[in-house]
């Protein structure tokens, strides 16, 4: 479960200890989206009473087998709102930098939602694929049914989209969300006819709340992007849950290594 995977024993005043095995690796290291729900749960840990709302993180380095740390520093605490600065060491060094901030609710009088989720058919209507040969070796705790963009179909305009689901069914958290919105493939990989190496250089995500509760089952997911140049690019990942509810979204800067 990813919330256990990603809650690191406590070892002092902000601070909190911790490994993951290769099955979690997404080429050299883990995948970002195990970093953010580590870093997110240590971060709720510290703000008891007060739910992550955004979480930014630089991507310094592969996150390799062995020791990793997780360390937060509270910056500032205002009546509704902490700030907060977080990473994740390996060997001294830093792997992820990050801020955060983390609220309670304001108000619900100006409450709107326009969103408009993409019209997709459900889960059960669409094949699932196997695993693909050389694709990333964390996918293998995740279920995807692919509404649309393929990895290496050499479509002409970037995007992706399609429901996604943990293996093991879990109930609906933060560590499970700040995953699931990294879970999917790059926007740009359906325009490639082969793999090619493409990195997250910098994710920022926003969390909605309140997130529902309970075992959600699948999870839609949409990933555009409108915009590369000079080998980096920038792309938009939305998560609802089954039900119809925007959890969240993120935003990256990736990287084309070559």
């Amino acid at each position: 479960m990813i919330e256990a995977r990603s809650r690191f024993r406590s070892v002092g005043e902000g601070r909190y200890a911790g490994s993951f095995d290769p099955s979690w690796n997404q080429g050299p290291g883990t995948f970002g989206g195990l970093l953010a729900a580590t870093l997110g749960d240590a971060l709720e840990r510290e703000v008891p009473g007060r739910p992550l709302r955004t979480l930014s993180m630089q991507l310094c380095a592969p996150a390799a087998s062995g020791p990793l740390y997780a360390v937060v520093q509270e910056e500032r605490v205002g009546s509704a709102a902490t700030f907060c600065s977080a990473r994740l060491e390996s060997a001294g060094k830093p792997v992820v930098i990050a801020t955060a901030m983390l609220s309670r609710a304001r108000t619900d009088q100006a409450d709107y939602d326009h969103v408009v989720r993409p019209s997709i058919p459900a889960p059960d209507q669409l094949p699932e694929p196997g695993l693909v040969a050389g694709a990333p070796a964390f996918t293998r705790h995740f279920r995807f049914r692919f509404a649309h963009g393929e990895p290496f179909t050499g479509q002409q305009r970037p995007g992706t989209g399609g429901w996604v689901r943990p293996v093991v069914d879990q109930p609906l958290s933060t560590p499970l969300a700040l995953a699931l919105l990294d879970t999917w493939p790059l926007a740009i990989l359906p325009t490639f006819s082969a793999p090619r190496p493409v990195a997250s250089i910098a994710i920022d995500f926003h969390l909605f709340r309140p997130l529902s509760t309970g075992d959600s089952g699948w999870y839609q997911v949409e990933v555009s992007s409108d915009l590369n140049r000079q080998g980096y690019g920038a792309q938009v990942s939305s998560l609802w849950d089954e039900g119809g509810a925007l959890l969240g979204r993120s935003y990256q800067l990736i990287a084309l290594i070559r």
